[in-house]
């Protein structure tokens, strides 16, 4: 076949070839003559141009480029097999006006090699360069249902009959396939718009934006001009509508089959070995989390639409039906692997240190998509972490004094910021539970916390008493924030508590201690209290002496040395003598004295 030019007008010539040819297997030949001698064409620019017509074919995967039989360019396109996509039963296949139904889908990796020879343009030298990249594409039969009045419209508008089945296709670069090299990157860089957006192919890319990473190519009908799509005749605007639909359709399949791969590759690289190991993600668990997590945020930016251009309509119907084509929600990766977006919450960096059960999205995840996500929580499809989340979780389980501390930091200052009945502050203390000994005892049961200051931090306390690896950060006046029955812990309560220890009056290492508590906090106890204390030490063999434990007022102090026989106090550090003297211990000896007459002799 020739193409020829007779003034302004462009004719085709045929010929027959001969049989001899037609077996020996040789090339067609098209001859196209220029009107006008030119310069010979920038292999960058024209090899962008042959890269995007090569895009979405499945016969023509060679292209090669001569000059006086030099090879210039060779692009190669390679397709692996196809695999066909479940369609599940929890999605409409059928476009909003009946027009198109979706019946089958099929995936396939795609690779392009380009091989080009370049000039450089001082030295003249020539050398080869070379460079790849890795596509999928996803081509959807539709079967096409057009009413008989608007099939003839629009045969008289476009001259032809709209067809009973069509073709569309949808090309996408994934996380995991290379990228081209960057000396090379000219001549792919149309067909890899991410993270910027596609265009409409009819045929050829036109200038109509795809809202989202990725191409479409269809049998759209566009303007004159056909550099974008007709939505001003009735019958044409709903054809491009309907078979946009679609295409919001396929991209959101190809997005769930992404998440599909990602979720088993969560499975098998993080639960598998957090199963075997029964602990907390380690270095390899990490690494394979960050891969995934990393792979999740390109496909939340792949397929986030944004507006269109020039016609804002067509980012609005694929958007739409990205949505509404699905009876479950969106799936993302979650804390806990890929779950439905209405599931999860928008993470918190203060919670996240206690709620470690609650499907959040990963902080790079979020962090990376923050005006998707905005957009999803307008529109109501995710929602931030509730109250109700964290007692759901505290219900679940028993948190960690660590994971307690974070817990109670952000509820002091979420409490002094929102207000809450007495009912939801009763709830959230019955639901918080901490280990008490051997048991899990929730925060309503506690009664006291420990005053750092009195020393008995590292003592045995009563039962209802806060776990001081808890308390230590707060104020005193944070902790009666958070309950209004906590009290500090007195001397005299913990007096009352710790004399029922046998230690304490079989061990001399014991009763020190217990008696150096007293003695830090002693002067400020008032009077009253001194006495209650004093009334439960005073018959207890707690003072440590050279002939062992003797109640107090049998003991002496250190500094009566006169006589030797005396059960004088051994203290590795003498606690306070008032405190001593109090208990009954004597600073003195008492004499007693024999008054005689001198004629008693």
């Amino acid at each position: 076949m020739a193409f020829y030019w007779k003034k302004d007008q462009l004719y085709a010539k045929r010929a027959t070839i001969p049989e001899e040819k037609r077996e020996s297997g040789s090339w067609t030949t098209f001859l196209l003559d220029l009107r006008a001698p030119m310069d010979m064409l920038d292999m960058d620019g024209f090899g962008s141009f042959i890269a995007q017509s090569l895009g979405f074919t499945g016969s023509l995967r060679d292209v090669t480029v001569y000059l006086n039989h030099h090879r210039l360019l060779n692009i190669n396109k390679t397709i692996r097999e196809a695999r066909p996509m479940a369609i599940p039963n929890t999605i409409c296949t059928t476009s909003p006006l009946k027009i198109f139904t979706l019946k089958t889908v099929e995936l396939q990796s795609v690779q392009m090699d380009a091989t080009q020879l370049v000039v450089a343009e001082q030295t003249r030298e020539a050398h080869t360069t070379k460079c790849q990249i890795f596509l999928r594409t996803a081509s959807g039969n539709l079967g096409v249902n057009v009413a008989e009045k608007d099939a003839a419209e629009m045969e008289r508008t476009t001259k032809k009959r709209p067809p009973r089945e069509t073709t569309l296709q949808l090309l996408y670069h994934g996380h995991d396939e290379p990228q081209t090299s960057k000396d090379n990157k000219k001549i792919f860089k149309d067909l890899l718009p991410f993270p910027e957006q596609g265009k409409i192919f009819i045929g050829f890319p036109t200038h109509q934006t795809t809202g989202f990473c990725g191409h479409v190519a269809g049998r759209f009908i566009p303007t004159v001009e056909r550099e974008s799509l007709d939505f001003v005749i009735k019958c044409l605007q709903d054809w491009n509508h309907d078979l946009l639909s679609i295409a919001g359709l396929m991209s959101r399949m190809m997005y769930e089959d992404e998440l599909a791969e990602i979720s088993n590759l969560y499975s098998k690289d993080i639960l598998s070995r957090r199963k075997s190991n029964r602990a907390d993600d380690d270095e390899s668990t990490t690494k394979a989390r960050e891969e995934l997590e990393s792979r999740s945020l390109h496909a939340l930016i792949a397929f986030q639409l944004h507006p269109t251009t020039p016609s804002p309509l067509v980012g609005e119907y694929i958007d739409a039906y990205f949505f509404e084509m699905s009876t479950l929600g969106l799936p993302v990766l979650s804390s806990h692997g890929v779950q439905e977006l209405n599931n999860v919450r928008i993470p918190n960096p203060v919670m996240s240190a206690f709620l470690k059960n609650l499907l959040v999205l990963p902080t790079s995840v979020y962090s990376g998509s923050q005006e998707f996500i905005g957009r999803l929580e307008k529109a109501g499809k995710v929602q931030r972490i509730s109250f109700g989340d964290v007692l759901g979780e505290l219900k679940s389980r028993v948190l960690t004094e660590t994971q307690m501390v974070a817990m109670l930091q952000w509820w002091v200052d979420h409490k002094s910021r929102n207000r809450f009945s007495d009912t939801d502050i009763q709830g959230f203390l019955q639901a918080a539970l901490v280990h008490s000994g051997n048991s899990a005892l929730p925060l309503s049961t506690f009664k006291w916390f420990v005053n750092p200051m009195l020393g008995m931090a590292n003592m045995p306390l009563p039962p209802r008493t806060l776990p001081y690896d808890i308390t230590m950060t707060f104020t005193q006046l944070e902790l009666q924030e958070i309950s209004s029955v906590w009290q500090e812990l007195s001397l005299h309560e913990w007096t009352a508590f710790i004399v029922k220890k046998p230690d304490f009056e079989t061990s001399p290492e014991f009763a020190e201690k217990v008696l150096h508590v007293l003695s830090g906090g002693w002067n400020e106890v008032p009077e009253g209290s001194q006495k209650a204390i004093i009334a439960l030490l005073a018959m207890k063999q707690c003072i440590p002496t050279k002939y062992g434990m003797r109640i107090p007022k049998e003991t002496y102090l250190n500094s009566v040395t006169l006589f030797t026989d005396l059960p004088v106090m051994e203290f590795r550090l003498q606690p306070l003598d008032t405190l001593l003297l109090s208990m009954g211990a004597r600073q003195v000896r008492q004499y007693a004295y024999l008054h005689l007459k001198s004629n008693s002799f």
